[in-house]
């Protein structure tokens, strides 16, 4: 009767494997999400910024690389110093230069360290 009991235990695991098997469970498959299109292209400014040397400004920028996530993103600057009147933007997310779409001399001046 032994023999008995272990054939039925061996015949109950042969079958839970073959359901396992035969009827895999399937991960719900979630539909990607729409990325936005990228906001209008900013404006170029009307004339050339230029930037006195060791002065603090407010600015605004935009990355336009076509491949960034911040494609025509405008971002505001605040307290950036021109060093030597040369001013560079990167866009922290891409690495890229940025395009400087307005800069305004900040009055009165931040105190000197």
């Amino acid at each position: 009767m032994a023999e008995a009991g272990t054939e039925e235990a061996e015949s109950a695991n042969s079958t839970q494997g073959a359901e396992a098997e035969s009827d895999p469970i399937l991960d719900p498959v979630e539909p990607e999400p729409e990325t936005p299109p990228p906001p209008p292209a900013p404006e170029d400014p009307a004339q050339p910024i230029v930037f006195e040397p060791w002065k603090w400004y407010d600015a605004t920028v935009a990355c336009t690389t076509a491949t960034c996530p911040n494609l025509n993103v405008v971002l505001h600057l605040t307290e950036v110093y021109s060093n030597a009147g040369q001013v560079t933007f990167y866009c922290g997310v891409c690495s890229k230069r940025q395009k400087l779409l307005s800069a305004t001399l900040m009055d009165p001046q931040p105190p000197e360290e």
